[in-house]
């Protein structure tokens, strides 16, 4: 059962898949595919809300914690310890196998061994500050869950053409660019009717 963004449900009988390719610096879509198997079902690369898992950690990471002033070798604590807030029975997340504690553990080491406690751990992001820098490295803050598992671990739905726009920020040093389908309409008469690229330049500060 996959759910679209307007909170309506439909089943998929088949492995489905999505993909999108977009220019990190211009935000301009390259490529954009998806395979539905009837014309009624929605573009799983624009609609399709699925569950993101780890895949979430270096936009929800990355990016926001270098605007905040973190570095790689910053220490997060990596054990069994309740996180202030978190949202479950045991006031914490859980690593994979529920083991791997390292203790004090760099960023990058806990991105690279993708540890759930060291993405969770950041006690300087509240729910509302976490969800506005979801805002700022996906362009997305409507429809992701505020809760711990939801901003630090993937369990919100977020498309495909969300997550490249979110992984391209990472790759434009830090530059979210709001994913463009095209660059400009114009008339039978050459007359500009809309212009994509103004909003580019907006976006670069031009």
């Amino acid at each position: 059962m996959t759910t679209n963004a307007d909170g309506s449900t439909y089943t998929v009988e088949q492995p489905q898949a999505a993909a999108v390719v977009m220019d990190q610096h211009t935000g301009q879509i390259k490529a954009l595919v998806e395979f539905r198997a009837h014309h009624d079902e929605p573009n799983l690369a624009t609609d399709g809300e699925m569950p993101v898992g780890s895949s979430i950690k270096p936009p929800d990471r990355v990016r926001p914690a270098l605007d905040m002033g973190l570095t790689p070798s910053t220490i997060v604590q990596n054990t069994n310890e309740k996180i202030p807030g978190w949202d479950s029975p045991s006031g914490r997340p859980s690593n994979y196998g529920e083991g791997s504690f390292t203790g004090p553990t760099t960023m990058r080491s806990g991105l690279v061994h993708s540890y759930n406690i060291v993405a969770a751990s950041d006690g300087r992001r509240g729910p509302e500050r976490r969800v506005q820098l979801h805002r700022q490295a996906l362009g997305v803050d409507d429809h992701i869950n505020k809760t711990g598992a939801g901003l630090a671990l993937g369990t919100s739905g977020i498309t495909p053409l969300e997550m490249a726009g979110g992984f391209s920020a990472i790759a434009n040093a830090g530059e979210y660019n709001e994913p463009i389908s095209f660059t400009q309409v114009v008339d039978e008469k050459g007359n500009v009717l809309l212009d994509a690229t103004r909003t580019q330049g907006a976006q670069a500060g031009l």
